[in-house]
Formats: C-alpha cells, structure tokens, sequence
C-alpha cells in the first residue's frame, strides 16, 4: 500500500510531465494535428483525459497551495 505521501508525489509528476505536454503541443501544434503527425498520440491522450490536471492546479491556485 502507498502512503499518502508517496501518491502526492507521483501526482505531482504526473502533474509536471502534463504540463510540459501541454506546452510542447501548444509550441509545436503543426505537428499533432493530422493523424499521421509527430505528437498525435500526446495529443490525444491529453485530449481524452482533458482537464484533468488543469483543475487540480487550477484549484491550487485559488487556495494559495504549491
């Protein structure tokens, strides 16, 4: 069993690892728009589970959390 520590930390990594995603496709969206293109499966991915990271840090921001 995890503790809770230890699921803090792999969803802060998981946290960062969307967000670096997130920026990439935004700097690079010629490149994950068409089926056939470099960063189509990062973009669906993202695209699946849409939101998801966004409002965990979104709330943070509003409660003032790191």
């Amino acid at each position: 069993m995890r503790t809770i520590d230890e699921l803090q930390a792999y969803k802060a990594k998981a946290l960062a690892y969307e967000t670096a995603i997130r920026e990439t496709l935004d700097e690079n969206a010629h490149l994950a728009d068409g089926d056939d293109c470099t960063l189509v499966k990062l973009n669906r991915v993202l695209s699946a589970n849409a939101g998801v990271g966004q409002q965990e840090e979104q709330l943070k921001a509003e409660k003032g959390t790191p």
